[in-house]
């Protein structure tokens, strides 16, 4: 039966669940990692670092966080410099098996990292292209 379920749904069968989330943040991206390629070749991340306006849910007392987004362009928005959005972050990678490739790292000083889970674009910042 299990074999069967795997085959019917993918790989992606017996996966682990995703992170629960531990933070929603809102404010800016200050700084950004080079861009990564499609992940269809690979699994790539980028970094960025966003500077924390409000704290939706969670707790989180630095003035900014650095994300890590793997696959950047599975997600709805683009996170550039400037760009307002609010992110849902977890501690853990979404999938933990993965071996990903960073794009680079930010410069000092360093913030906590979270895993972005989910993001949402906030006063007209820049949208992803479509």
């Amino acid at each position: 039966m299990t074999v069967a379920l795997v085959l019917l749904l993918g790989p992606h069968a017996l996966a682990k669940p995703a992170a629960a989330p531990a933070l929603t943040l809102e404010g800016r991206v200050t700084a950004t990692t080079r861009p990564a390629p499609h992940c269809g070749t690979g699994a790539f991340a980028i970094k960025v670092r966003f500077q924390v306006e409000e704290v939706v849910e969670g707790d989180y007392k630095q003035p900014s966080v650095d994300v890590i987004v793997g696959c950047p362009e599975m997600f709805p928005i683009r996170l550039v410099v400037g760009a307002r959005a609010q992110l849902v972050l977890a501690r853990e990678a979404p999938r933990p098996k993965v071996s990903w490739a960073f794009m680079g790292e930010l410069p000092a000083p360093r913030f906590p990292e979270f895993w972005l889970v989910r993001a949402t674009q906030r006063d007209g910042g820049p949208s992803k292209p479509r």
